[in-house]
């Protein structure tokens, strides 16, 4: 996707974010609201992984994580404070 494809990558994130969303109640039983105060519940499990992660990496795993919650966490930005 070259860079310039914005609407498209806007598009991408969005679903991320939401798949972020889902993965968190599912996998974790935490809430992710879109509130700002949500970033704690997604620290919160970003550490949870971590214990997991450290003791057995799995690329994979750590890559689709990384991207998910970093959407997430871009959408909370995008949102609360415009971009």
């Amino acid at each position: 996707m070259p860079l310039t494809d914005f609407a498209k990558a806007a598009e991408l994130a969005r679903a991320a974010s939401a798949q972020a969303i889902e993965v968190a109640l599912s996998n974790f039983g935490l809430t992710l609201d879109g509130s700002q105060a949500s970033i704690h519940e997604v620290e919160a499990i970003l550490a949870m992984l971590h214990g997991h992660v450290a003791s057995a990496p799995d690329t994979d795993a750590v890559g689709t994580f990384a991207e998910l919650f970093g959407c997430y966490v871009g959408e909370l930005m995008r949102v609360h404070h415009g971009a």
